[in-house]
């Protein structure tokens, strides 16, 4: 397959990663972060696999752990895809199954010596933003009381969130997510760069535009919308448009990873942003015993 990067190969295996090598990773000084691909089962049209959010979540994870040393764990091919449920082979599960499981291995990791974890969530209808608020909201009370001296780096990170997905999109020229929402240019231009055997020939001809597919969604899922389960613009993709995506997410994630590893200090522009925050909200009475 073609590398994104120098350095970076991408394939759709599990990691061959062993005890000693990831050790070995540890001993190097590289990030105490693990990234956990994240993705689902379900219908991406006649011209993608079930497995393309996963295949997808894959890929990036693993140009990420490359490119910035971090720990890659086998991908979770299971999501929540009850929007989909009405197209023969999609398997979904709850959201509350999913945010168990994803804190079980959170909590395995960090016995495991990990301290942080990267969830690259490439199914957006697995809505984990509320789960990884929750934690990292925890984390910051626990820390509360030395706060201001030593900031708390966040436990868990979604990535690619919806601000590297649309910069990601903008860079390649792809239509915007609420045009090319699913099966579209977007996921079939990554596929057709990295997984290229995996793409039928149909997606030529498997354009599908809906005014508005948020709309009754829950009540009616992607049928609903969609005869053919596409909602976009798959003749469009291109490799070129791929390998475009997947720069820009890999480049994309070192302001993430500034921010999950920063030191104390921290930095003059979230110093700033602490001060104001400071200034605009009252310290509470906890924050002055220790």
């Amino acid at each position: 397959m073609t590398s994104p990067l120098p350095g970076v190969d991408l394939c759709l295996h599990l990691p061959p990663t062993t005890s000693t090598q990831e050790q070995h990773r540890r001993d190097q000084g590289h990030p105490r972060i693990a990234i956990l691909p994240v993705g689902s089962l379900e219908q991406h049209g006649g011209h993608l696999p079930l497995t393309t959010d996963t295949v997808i979540a894959q890929l990036v994870a693993q140009a990420l752990s490359q490119t910035y040393h971090l720990w890659l764990l086998p991908a979770l091919p299971y999501g929540c895809s009850t929007e989909h449920g009405d197209f023969a082979g999609t398997v979904s599960i709850t959201s509350s199954t999913l945010e168990g499981v994803l804190e079980q291995i959170r909590n395995e990791v960090h016995a495991n010596g990990i301290d942080q974890l990267v969830v690259a969530n490439c199914h957006g209808g697995n809505y984990l933003e509320a789960y990884a608020t929750a934690v990292n909201l925890q984390a910051r009370r626990a820390h509360a009381p030395r706060a201001t001296t030593q900031p708390t780096r966040p436990p868990v990170v979604l990535y690619p969130d919806h601000q590297a997905q649309s910069q990601a999109r903008e860079a390649a020229g792809c239509p915007p997510g609420d045009v090319d929402m699913h099966a579209g240019d977007y996921e079939t231009s990554i596929m057709l760069a990295y997984a290229p055997a995996l793409v039928d020939p149909s997606y030529r001809e498997a354009d599908y535009l809906v005014d508005d597919w948020a709309q009754d969604l829950h009540l009616i899922g992607t049928r609903g919308h969609s005869p053919t389960g596409v909602i976009g613009l798959p003749s469009q993709a291109s490799a070129d448009k791929g390998r475009v995506i997947m720069h820009s997410l890999i480049n994309g994630f070192k302001a993430r990873l500034d921010l999950m590893t920063y030191p104390t200090p921290l930095p003059s522009h979230l110093t700033r942003r602490r001060e104001l925050l400071s200034c605009a909200v009252p310290p509470s009475p906890s924050a002055h015993q220790h």
